[in-house]
């Protein structure tokens, strides 16, 4: 029966607080004193429950000074009584008179006294700790045994009452009186104090977190240290992390917020957050490793670094210093946790994790991808973290790496940090059980032998060759292992994120870049045959973009005098009545040693020695690279002078060579040098002399053409048509060398038998490797295409490449395929104009390959229809060689092949819809030539040529 009074006595005084008749204080001590007397679990709770909504408008919230003011508040202090003394007999010692207080009883409770804040906290704290106790003491309730399912009904029934507790939390959250010094120094430390003391993990869990969430961000700040203090003492069944992590995610967000509005800082929280709240969550953890050692989870571990992470490179980004203690704690703990199996060989391995733990640790890893990038290289124990991790899983941190240099855009810097990227994406450059990189270091700038023989030098190397095979064959044999379970979908996203990776390498030294190629072609080559079709491509490709660098720094544009610049405008206005290519010694020997431009005798005379002395200079400069070049590998008879000026450096090349001088030179030796002085000391008068800066790098372009070599001949095993496009583009690159001699670089005749080797190796791989039909006409496009852009080659060379050419379209297998592949190479043989600097035309050979390919034509179009179309195309050929003034193309030729076609195209009778589509394009086409020569006989440059040819319209 008292369980209704009291009900109703909460009621009464609610509506008397809210009467104001009696003061809050003395309605709160009353009521929180009768309702002690509930002990049921359940109803004291619901009571309690009761009892603070009820009264939650109407607690106290003035603050602590004010209760100083109010009228019958003041205490009377207790009375002392005073000492008494007693007579001593004789013969006794005195004793120190005795001062005994006797309590007083405290004077009645003023009724009227409104209460302050203190009233209110410690009202609500009060009903909160036994709230807490009755919620604890649900579990032990008489009932129907303790067995299981009784056990988790209770858990589940307290679980749901939770809320009757935490409202007490919220409630004293809402108190506008509470300052952050009482809820560090009196509320706090009560509620943490008996949060510890229900020795109960779910009401421990749950009210740690209530405190996180209802209280505001700046109290957490300021209280970190006695919060953070509790947490190694809760049961070992509290879940610390996500305790932690909360806690976390919310400064975190709060730093995020208050950096955003740009606030004033508050109590300096933003400060004290910067400077330990870091180290407090480290120590926090530390301490829950201690205290629960081995029964804490390797995924526990893993997961509460992976909070600590995630909160430093929020609040602390950039900070490497704490990401690399994160991860070296997080390898500690996993070597404690798990502990290292031994090898068979005495090696250790590291333990295999659960798949739940393998998921948080490539988690883990993944997380400061996305901020740092290539930062992780920096970091002393990611690597280490990687070896816990299966193949598929380091596969997807490689992935995730990958992304984040690619959205990045950052470069390696150096040789070591790209040998340590591509060991961690090493997943997504090969197979599991393929063999590795070889250890040592890619030999091919160290072990090239520079000889005069270039055919010799740029040779396929069979030793390279084999050992390329042996690792190409090794990678292909496993392709059934974990390729097998990947789709090709994801193995070319692989590819494609490895090769934006090599587009990346990049560095201002091109001995370095050219380091960095080499180690990524020793990392690539591994990759079997799904993978080295594409990620060696990107490699050949930054190598052609690097010899074009160190072309520009090994021969130099060199500017000419002026008078060589006069003489070679007056013979660019010359006609060029020459057919055939003028080799270099001719242009040599064409170009004037002096001028005649002045008047004096003594000026032309001086101007003579002037520029023999440039002559001299130019012949000598050319030749020191070269010397250096070819010494730069047998490392014989290599002189290192030290020059003081470039005056210096000039004079001393031209005089360089180390043989006798006669006697008879030796005055105009002193009378050069002593010109070379005054010309120094006087810089007016110093002759137009070219300055050509010394090569001194240990990498030049020979040796970029080898590395190049030896990276399409590793794609040529199982990749020949992007081989052959490749040693064709090379080919392109080391003729356009050759032929920069337009800007004033002199010509380098080498670059042209680089040229031409390439493309040799290129007409042999298409007889050896390349069989489908298909494939073969796409590469006699390509060479054709090639052999018409390359003006270095030799005449004999050229006749023969493009013999083979010839050759290789005849052996076309379908005949309309033949046939255009034939009409095609007509081209190779009337190559270059009148004012092109190489000309190659065979007339005679022109004529042959359009005869054969109209006889092929006319066979194909008596099996079918549709081959028109083969009729037309020539007719175009015949009509762009007609107007290149061809000499065996004459207009009688265009005449009667019109006159063909249309006869073809009245009498056919298309069996099939395919034949109609065909015979309708080849109309259509028709009529564009036709309109085409029509315009040509009304323009007057070209009439009188195309005014013979009779056409009509269709």
């Amino acid at each position: 029966r008292v369980l209704p009074r009291l009900y109703l006595q909460v009621s009464a005084g609610s509506a008397l607080i809210r009467s104001k008749e009696v003061g809050a204080k003395w309605v709160l001590n009353d009521i929180i004193e009768s309702v002690k007397c509930v002990q049921c679990p359940l109803r004291g709770l619901f009571l309690r429950h009761f009892l603070l909504q009820a009264l939650r408008d109407k607690l106290p919230d003035f603050p602590v000074q004010a209760s100083a003011t109010t009228p019958g508040t003041e205490l009377a202090s207790p009375e002392t009584v005073a000492p008494t003394e007693t007579p001593l007999a004789a013969g006794t010692e005195s004793t120190p008179p005795t001062t005994t207080t006797t309590p007083q009883p405290q004077p009645p409770m003023n009724p009227m006294d409104p209460g302050t804040v203190k009233d209110a906290y410690e009202f609500v704290l009060a009903n909160f700790i036994e709230s807490n106790k009755l919620w604890v003491r649900i579990q032990h309730l008489p009932g129907e045994g303790k067995s299981k399912e009784q056990r988790k009904r209770r858990e589940r029934e307290r679980n749901e009452l939770r809320i009757l507790v935490g409202t007490n939390l919220v409630r004293l959250s809402q108190l506008e009186g509470v300052t952050s010094q009482i809820y560090g120094e009196i509320i706090l430390p009560k509620i943490l104090e008996q949060i510890v003391a229900c020795r109960d993990a779910l009401a421990q869990a749950y009210l740690i977190d209530c405190i996180i969430q209802v209280f505001p961000d700046e109290y957490h700040i300021e209280t970190l240290g006695i919060f953070l203090g509790v947490c190694p003492k809760l049961k070992e069944k509290v879940n610390i992390r996500t305790i932690l992590q909360s806690l976390m995610d919310r400064l975190a967000n709060y730093y995020a917020d208050e950096e955003l509005l740009d606030e004033v800082d508050t109590n300096q929280v933003k400060k004290a957050m910067a400077q330990d709240s870091f180290s407090m969550f480290e120590e926090c953890v530390q301490n829950v490793y201690n205290a629960r050692g081995p029964n804490l989870t390797p995924k526990e571990v893993i997961r509460l670094q992976t909070a600590l992470l995630n909160f430093s490179l929020k609040c602390y980004p950039g900070n490497m210093d704490q990401v690399n203690r994160c991860l070296g704690v997080c390898v500690v703990s996993l070597r404690q946790a798990g502990g290292p199996l031994p090898g068979g060989d005495g090696t250790a391995t590291p333990r295999q994790l659960d798949e739940a733990s393998v998921n948080e640790l490539e988690k883990l890893l993944s997380i400061p991808l996305d901020s740092l990038a290539l930062k992780v290289l920096e970091l002393d124990h990611y690597s280490e973290l990687l070896t816990f991790l299966p193949w598929d899983n380091r596969r997807d941190v490689a992935m995730t790496l990958v992304r984040a240099v690619d959205t990045s855009g950052g470069t390696p810097r150096d040789v070591k940090q790209i040998e340590e990227l591509f060991s961690i994406i090493a997943p997504v450059i090969r197979d599991e059980h393929a063999a590795g990189p070889p250890s040592s270091a890619d030999g091919a700038a160290s072990n090239v032998n520079r000889t005069a023989d270039l055919m010799k030098g740029l040779g396929v190397n069979n030793t390279a060759s084999l050992s390329f095979g042996a690792s190409f064959n090794d990678g292909s044999q496993h392709n059934g292992g974990s390729n097998g379970e990947m789709s090709a979908r994801e193995i070319q996203e692989e590819n494609n994120l490895v090769s934006k990776l090599v587009h990346l390498l990049h560095h201002e030294d091109t001995d370095v870049a050219y380091e960095m190629l080499s180690v990524a072609r020793k990392h690539l080559s591994t990759g079997g045959k799904q993978r080295v079709g594409q990620t060696l491509i990107p490699v050949a490709f930054s190598a052609l973009q690097l010899v074009s660098r160190v072309y520009a720094s090994e021969f130099p544009e060199v500017p000419r005098p002026v008078g060589e610049e006069e003489k070679t405008q007056e013979s660019d206005e010359s006609p060029a009545d020459q057919v055939e290519e003028t080799t270099p010694k001719e242009e040599e020997a064409e170009t004037p040693d002096t001028t005649e431009e002045f008047d004096k005798k003594a000026e032309e005379e001086e101007q003579k020695e002037s520029v023999e002395t440039e002559d001299n200079n130019d012949e000598k400069v050319e030749e020191e690279p070269k010397e250096i070049v070819e010494n730069s590998d047998d490392k014989e008879e290599t002189t290192d002078e030290t020059v003081e000026s470039t005056a210096e450096t000039t004079v001393e090349m031209g005089n360089e060579s180390g043989e006798a001088k006669p006697a008879d030179d030796a005055e105009k030796d002193e009378a050069d040098s002593a010109l070379k002085e005054d010309a120094i000391k006087t810089p007016d008068a110093q002759p137009n002399i070219p300055i050509v800066p010394v090569f001194s790098k240990a990498i030049n372009c020979r040796k970029i053409f080898v590395f190049l070599q030896k990276t399409v001949s590793m794609l040529a095993k199982g990749h020949a048509e992007s081989a052959l496009k490749l040693y064709l583009q090379i080919a392109v690159t080391a003729d356009r060398f050759s032929s920069a001699n337009d800007q004033g670089v002199m010509e380098r005749p080498e670059f042209g038998a680089i040229a031409y080797e390439f493309v040799s190796q290129a007409f042999i791989l298409h007889e050896e490797e390349i069989s489908d039909s298909k494939a073969q006409q796409r590469s006699i496009v390509a060479m054709i295409g090639t052999l018409l852009t390359c003006n270095s080659i030799e005449k004999a060379d050229y006749e023969s490449l493009i013999t083979k050419t010839a050759q290789y379209a005849a052996k076309i297998l379908k005949k309309p395929d033949q046939c255009k592949m034939v009409s095609m190479v007509s081209h190779l043989f009337y190559k270059g104009g009148t004012t092109d600097s190489a000309v190659y035309q065979n007339p005679q050979r022109v004529l042959e390959c359009l005869q054969r390919s109209l006889k092929i034509a006319d066979a194909c179009t008596m099996q079918s229809p549709s081959n028109i179309v083969l009729f037309v195309d020539l007719l175009d050929q015949y009509v762009y060689f007609y107007e290149k003034e061809c000499p065996v193309i004459q207009h009688k030729y265009i005449s009667g092949l019109m006159a063909l076609i249309k006869e073809h195209l009245s009498s056919m009778n298309p069996l099939s819809s395919s034949d109609v589509a065909a015979i309708e394009d080849a109309k259509t086409h028709f009529n564009g030539i036709i309109k085409y020569i029509l315009r040509k006989k009304q323009d007057t440059e070209s009439k009188d040529r195309f005014s013979l040819i009779e056409c009509g319209v269709l």
